[in-house]
């Protein structure tokens, strides 16, 4: 552990990955108020107006390293809750608490704010909502992983980096099965496993078992 007991790697990840989310966004969707005779505001796009900027996007996709950091984390959570005996329900509604009470006062700022915005004559949340409220796509994947720990950190620590090898296969096997056999479902079941993953590899990080590299 760093000066402080906190991970100074893990803590650039996250700080690195919300600033990297923010213009990521911004390349893949933008607005710009067009005026004339019918003005409106209208959805455009950095990448569509400059397309070399394309490859961009390889370097900002950081969902991935958002699941990594929650693997750290939730098994450092996972591991507090068991020393003061507290049970998996305690666990689980503390997570989800982190994770919703932000995501909750940011739904609400963005609805009073659009509303309010709309009955003075402008474009609110009626037009861009799913613009705005896009970007919260992934927490139904990392809750599902949070509510999982227990469980792959009990795999993790029975069978170690083997977890991740039988993980690959899957993804690989499913992906196969959507792609060579048209089975388009067994693609649906890798939304979890890719970043069941990713979390995975934090419990790594957590065992120090990844080099600084």
């Amino acid at each position: 552990m760093e000066p402080g007991n906190r991970d100074r790697f893990i803590d650039l990840l996250r700080g690195g990955s919300i600033v990297a989310v923010v213009v990521g966004h911004w390349l893949v969707a933008d607005v710009r108020w067009v005026a004339g005779s019918d003005p409106q505001l209208v959805e455009t796009s950095s990448l569509h107006e400059v397309p070399a900027m394309w490859p961009l996007t390889w370097a900002f996709v950081v969902i991935p390293l958002f699941f990594f950091v929650g693997g750290y984390a939730n098994r450092r959570s996972w591991e507090g809750t068991r020393r003061r005996s507290e049970g998996y329900a305690t666990f689980v509604d503390r997570r989800v608490h982190r994770v919703l009470a932000p995501a909750g006062l940011y739904v609400a700022v963005v609805a009073v704010a659009g509303l309010l915005v709309d009955r003075a004559g402008g474009v609110g949340v009626r037009a861009l909502g799913g613009l705005l409220y896009q970007p919260l796509w992934f927490l139904g994947a990392y809750l599902c992983v949070v509510a999982l720990t227990p469980l792959t950190l009990r795999l993790h620590g029975r069978f170690g980096s083997a977890v991740l090898v039988a993980m690959l296969l899957l993804i690989a096997l499913f992906d196969g099965g959507r792609f060579a056999l048209g089975m388009e479902a067994a693609g649906y079941l890798n939304v979890l496993l890719v970043w069941l993953l990713m979390h995975q590899l934090g419990y790594l990080q957590a065992d120090r078992a990844l080099t600084r590299p």
